[in-house]
């Protein structure tokens, strides 16, 4: 496992300073802070090889950052080892353009979000430099994303699917009800209906007494 201090060293290394996070000047005799606010660098997941740019600034925490595992989360140019592989996925954030997945986990899509008060939001809102995530590897990295990066689009989405399934519901309740009545309507018809019995016993003729003949 790689210790903090040689980690924190492949870090400046990197980045091009001193472990503390200053640089000398050139002609100075002491250490003096070198950092732009809006300058970025690109580290890369060791999970997922996703190349992500940060601003400069970060770098020193975002590198610092370890797995469960105790190994390093991400990794930049200049530092021990190479780009770990950018395991590329197919999922798009909800707040894509073109997102479309009425058929699939999520039960929806752009016209849906747009009918919930979400128009014209997009995943790169932010920043439009960004482009709109479309390359989670699974529905629950790309709910992650949602809850980090879009907190009120996602609360506004779960509440919307909350009304949603409290409606199908409903509905199938009533429908269950409709179908329970027809139920018993036929049931009473059919008992006012007399179903045909045995046809009744034959009865033998009565045969009246005659007087007899008088001689």
């Amino acid at each position: 496992m790689v210790t903090d201090l040689v980690r924190g060293a492949e870090i400046s290394q990197a980045l091009g300073q001193v472990p503390s996070g200053l640089s000398l000047g050139e002609g100075d005799t002491g250490l003096v802070t070198t950092a732009n606010t809006d300058a970025k660098v690109t580290v890369y997941s060791m999970l997922d090889g996703e190349p992500r740019p940060i601003l400069r600034i970060d770098a020193q925490r975002v590198l610092s950052k370890r797995l469960t595992n105790g190994q390093p989360a991400f990794w930049m140019p200049g530092m021990a080892g190479a780009a770990p592989e950018y395991k590329r996925g197919k999922v798009m954030c909800y707040m894509h353009p073109d997102f479309d997945e009425k058929d699939g986990p999520a039960e929806a899509d752009r016209a849906w979000l747009d009918d919930i008060g979400l128009q014209g939001r997009t995943c790169n809102m932010a920043d439009p430099s960004k482009p709109n995530k479309a390359d989670f590897r699974s529905i629950y990295d790309r709910d992650s994303h949602m809850r980090a990066k879009h907190k009120d689009e996602w609360r506004i989405i779960e509440a919307a699917k909350e009304r949603r399934q409290r409606a199908i519901e409903a509905e199938e309740r009533r429908l269950d009800r409709e179908a329970m009545r027809g139920m018993a309507q036929a049931a009473l018809a059919g008992q006012a209906v007399r179903r045909p019995g045995r046809p009744p016993r034959a009865v033998a003729p009565v045969v009246e007494p005659t007087a007899p003949e008088m001689e």
